[in-house]
């Protein structure tokens, strides 16, 4: 079975931004942490101002470019299937909008049969 590397999704980054944020937030509140169950003292006071305003700065860019993602009409996730051979393709596969079987012409799969109904087996028709 092959895998392929899938794209990471918006959300995931969000998530992983609005973390990287608080905690630079969280570090220029209070540059000091204890750990009270393993003993564990951290103090940042040295690098306070330059890690949070890194911290801060990397998480409100992974917010705004995750934002900017999802809102994109032309995802990379979207299914495409070529209008030649009529194999489904996920969009980031595809190179130039070119299905990579046949070179054909890739359209997007949502409203294909409607586009093109001469391209319907009597057997794949809805309520057969």
């Amino acid at each position: 079975m092959q895998y392929s590397i899938m794209p990471i999704k918006s959300w995931h980054v969000l998530l992983g931004s609005l973390a990287v944020l608080s905690l630079g937030v969280e570090i220029l509140i209070d540059p000091t942490w204890f750990d009270s169950t393993r003993g564990v003292y951290f103090n940042y006071s040295k690098w306070q101002y330059p890690l949070s305003c890194l911290m801060i700065a990397v998480g409100l860019a992974g917010t705004i470019a995750s934002l900017v993602s999802m809102n994109r009409k032309d995802r990379w996730d979207e299914m495409m299937i070529c209008s030649t051979c009529e194999q489904t393709i996920i969009a980031y596969k595809a190179q130039d909008g070119r299905c990579p079987h046949c070179g054909g012409e890739l359209e997007p799969l949502d409203g294909f049969y409607e586009r093109h109904p001469e391209l319907l087996d009597e057997d794949t028709e809805p309520g057969h």
